[in-house]
């Protein structure tokens, strides 16, 4: 009879053992499964159940058990809305991205609004005192309508551009370059302005040392209009930086599918 029981209790201990071996070998294969998966996964919802599914053997839970099914789908449910709210939240930021831009672009059309409404009041009023004014006076008037009519190219030409801009989609490459670009462009503006002044200044004073009414009223037209160009200049910079720094909030960090946008705080 003890024989007997023994040999029935190595028979068990034989079968058991059988069965942990085989568990391990499943457990195993499931871990080199979900190593491999892992790499080319694009939604949680697969690491989820399957680290789920790893857990189980390790544990040797019961997979037939509505529990544990319940488990699964819960889990499968939840990685799903996260994967939703993530969609969700890319979707957001590429609408941040894509408000700097417009706004940008908007700016630009408001300011050269602005340079066009300047340039046509200084050619109209100019225009009609110069025919009734003589001198320095006259010289005066006579630039500005010379200036303004630039001006007013400028500003027809930087308008349109910026109302085509608008209806186009850009790459956060190209919306990164384009900032840069425009801060550099009105700092260049800023530091030409300055030396519009200058120049300006000096006409100004070798016309009136010279006697050179032209001279003298050219450098006085010269200074109005650089003036004006660099305090509008400024106000662009200033703009168009506040504008740019969301950009910095926005940052380019790898995704799943390549780049993601990511807003930080």
């Amino acid at each position: 009879m003890l024989q007997n029981h023994l040999s029935q209790n190595d028979i068990n201990r034989g079968i058991k053992g059988k069965q942990f071996e085989g568990s391990q070998c499943l457990s195993g294969a499931i871990i080199l499964l979900y190593q491999l998966l892992n790499e080319f996964t694009i939604y949680f919802g697969f690491e989820i159940i399957l680290v789920l599914f790893l857990h189980s053997f390790h544990n040797n839970l019961d997979i037939m058990n509505k529990k544990f099914w319940l488990l699964i789908v819960t889990s499968g449910f939840f990685a799903i809305t996260i994967e939703a709210q993530i969609n969700l939240t890319d979707s957001s930021l590429q609408q941040k991205y894509d408000s700097i831009y417009i706004n940008r672009q908007t700016l630009i059309k408001n300011n050269m609004s602005i340079l066009g409404a300047w340039a046509g009041l200084n050619i109209i009023q100019s225009s009609i005192s110069a025919a009734s004014t003589s001198g320095n006076t006259q010289t005066f008037f006579k630039m500005n309508v010379y200036w303004n009519t630039v001006n007013a190219a400028i500003a027809g030409i930087g308008f349109l551009q910026a109302k085509k801009a608008l209806t186009k989609k850009i790459t956060p490459q190209q919306n990164w370059l384009q900032q840069q670009k425009t801060e550099q462009f009105l700092l260049l503006n800023t530091g030409l302005d300055a030396a519009y002044i200058t120049t300006g200044l000096y006409l100004r004073e070798h016309g009136l040392r010279k006697n050179n009414d032209q001279t003298e009223g050219f450098g006085s037209s010269i200074i109005l209009q650089g003036s004006f160009l660099f305090v509008l200049d400024v106000i662009q910079y200033l703009e168009h930086h506040q504008n740019g720094k969301r950009l910095s909030k926005l940052c380019l960090e790898p995704a799943n599918n390549g780049l993601g946008l990511v807003w930080h705080l």
